[in-house]
């Protein structure tokens, strides 16, 4: 096959980011310079969140200035809000990934504000990233299911999708936060997006849990939703914790 799958490996922030005992920054730079050595080239590092909420990201700062030593690697990190983004981009991050819910009751438990008011801040990180040169990526959590609504209809993404793009020309990442996606639902979606919304196989991300066993079978629907025949490199992520906690 000529098809290339991109891998952004998020093992760094999203499967160490709900671990009970603080794993150490050294210990981090460890994990994500075996990342390296594996092959990987593309990793999400940190998250710059508050530590009150995510105590095992409390050093998004130490981690970011360890990264220097390695080469030829795009390393990102998570914003939830533009303090994130101001402190991310202190530490040196150019690739970032702004997270907003498909869910409007999860976006105001997890983010503490409406879907419009994280598509105003959206707004205000689009021109701030255009002015520093920073790429954002933006990551919709809750794409299938949402522990307090239930399955999410492929409607909500999409309308969620256009509204971002509308934005701005980023990428889009669909997240199966819970880990309840099944393929059907990714084929829809995706092939919704796809077709509807006009956006490039390379402009859209998928991000699965394997909570329940499903991380492969979703990744694969997302491959035969049309991935595969893409003439450009596609992303999608994955992590070596597979139990999600969030």
């Amino acid at each position: 096959m000529s098809e290339k799958v991109r891998v952004v490996d998020v093992t760094a922030r999203d499967g160490l980011q709900n671990e009970p005992k603080l794993v150490s920054t050294r210990d981090k730079l460890a994990l994500i310079e075996k990342l390296i050595d594996a092959g990987i080239s593309d990793i999400q590092a940190t998250s710059f969140v508050h530590p009150k909420w995510v105590p095992q990201m409390a050093d998004a700062e130490d981690v970011a200035a360890g990264l220097g030593k390695f080469t030829g690697v795009t390393f990102s990190a998570l914003v939830p809000n533009l303090k994130g983004y101001d402190r991310a981009l202190a530490a040196g991050i150019r690739h970032m990934e702004f997270v907003i819910a498909a869910s409007e009751t999860f976006n105001r438990k997890n983010l503490n504000r409406s879907m419009a008011e994280s598509l105003q801040l959206l707004e205000q990180a689009t021109r701030l990233a255009e002015r520093d040169g920073v790429v954002l990526r933006v990551g919709f959590s809750t794409c299938f299911h949402c522990p307090f609504e239930g399955r999410i209809s492929s409607q909500a993404v999409v309308n969620a999708a256009r509204a971002a793009r509308a934005i701005g020309p980023w990428r889009i990442a669909i997240c199966d936060t819970d880990g309840m996606a099944f393929p059907d639902q990714v084929k829809e979606t995706v092939g919704r997006l796809l077709s509807e919304l006009k956006m490039n196989r390379d402009d859209l991300a998928l991000h699965f849990h394997d909570t329940y066993g499903r991380g492969l079978p979703n990744t694969l629907a997302g491959l035969e939703a049309g991935f595969r025949k893409c003439d450009r490199i596609v992303v999608f992520e994955r992590e070596s914790i597979e139990q999600n906690k969030r």
